[in-house]
């Protein structure tokens, strides 16, 4: 009965109808059932965006179906009141035949017409699963979602990432682990932890906003904390704890570093960790560490290899560089909802360069 409430109430905000006390439960109910976010985030996006129904013809034929039915206009001997019950009725059921009729195209879109169905998936953000223990979900190259924890705390997920968390989550300990790149908005508990395992850090709070940037293949992985207080710690070292401050940030190189002992044998040396401030923006003052959340591109005194690989993410194609003086380029980049093209064409009048686009794929040139 839940999951049904679940799509009543998602038919009624979509037809303006909720009510805020509906909203509400909707959202308390939503915590209890995280493999739902997925389907109506699509569901909501269609509605939103290309609909592929229309929604007047949805109330047009289930109208005509309730006058089949014998559902004609009321007898006069009714009162205003029933008729005001009746109208309500009417409303909330064509609110769920929308969202069943919207939960059929997206079988279609995603079954019938698979083409058709890459160009609407441009639009959703997560994919998400569940085993037996855990619930996983992921977000695609090119775009970045936002999650709802059973606890009420918020994460953004970034392009590429994945955060998993066990079944029992809202337990004695929150434990989410990360790969990837998410900004953690987390409910203040003081009697339940909230912890974030990472690449090579451990990340322990109450409550606190701050991000979290740890990518299989970077030079190093960093945490940024943007309000309260957070607790760090290496895996290579647990006994040291590292507290950061507001304004912060916690820089740890992934390349292991390796060095001879007395007998010559080569061992493993303790992760780098540099603690330095985070970045704001010369025009705005804006966060550079989580300006991404706001689909933004700001980087200071960026090699070129490396905004690329930021590119890469954020619109899901290839680069490769043909020439290494172009490689080590340097750019000072603020970008907000540009396209692939306007971006490498503003870089252009920042430092000449050529690019082609050769089978999906940006080849950069001097």
């Amino acid at each position: 009965m839940t999951v049904d409430r679940i799509w009543y109430i998602l038919g009624k905000k979509l037809s303006g109808e909720a009510s805020p006390e509906e909203l509400k439960e909707l959202e308390q109910m939503l915590r209890y059932h995280p493999n739902l976010h997925y389907p109506i985030q699509n569901i909501t996006d269609l509605w939103r965006l290309k609909k592929p129904i229309d929604q007047a013809e949805v109330l047009a034929s289930l109208q005509k179906h309730l006058l089949r039915l014998g559902e004609t206009e009321a007898p006069y001997s009714e009162n205003r009141e029933m008729r005001l019950q009746r109208k309500r009725r009417l409303t909330a059921l064509a609110a769920v035949f929308c969202t069943l009729a919207l939960l059929i195209s997206c079988a279609i879109y995603y079954f019938i017409y698979p083409a058709q169905a890459d160009v609407v998936e441009n639009n959703f953000t997560e994919r998400q699963s569940t085993t037996a223990e855990k619930n996983e979900i992921t977000t695609r190259p090119g775009a970045h979602s936002k999650i709802i924890l059973p606890d009420g705390s918020t994460v953004w997920l970034n392009a590429g990432s994945r955060l998993t968390y066990n079944k029992n989550f809202d337990a004695a300990i929150r434990e989410v682990e990360l790969t990837g790149e998410a900004y953690f908005d987390v409910k203040k508990d003081e009697h339940r932890p909230f912890i974030i395992h990472a690449q090579k850090m451990n990340i322990r709070v109450l409550g606190t906003a701050f991000n979290v940037k740890s990518y299989p293949g970077d030079k190093s992985s960093e945490t940024s904390l943007i309000r309260g207080s957070i607790e760090v710690t290496m895996n290579d070292r647990p006994d040291e704890k590292i507290i950061l401050h507001p304004a912060e940030k916690l820089v740890v190189m992934n390349d292991e570093q390796t060095k001879n002992d007395a007998g010559g044998k080569k061992v493993n040396t303790p992760s780098s960790v540099v603690i330095s401030k985070i970045n704001y923006a010369p025009a705005d003052s804006a966060v550079i560490e989580t300006s991404w959340i706001d689909n933004r591109l700001i980087f200071r005194n960026k090699i070129f290899t490396e905004l690329a690989v930021e590119l890469e993410r954020k619109y899901g194609i290839a680069l490769r560089f043909e020439d290494e003086n172009a490689r080590q380029l340097v750019f000072d980049v603020n970008f907000k909802n540009e396209t692939i093209h306007q971006v490498l064409q503003a870089l252009q009048l920042a430092n000449p360069f050529n690019y082609s686009i050769e089978k999906g794929t940006i080849v950069i040139s001097k």
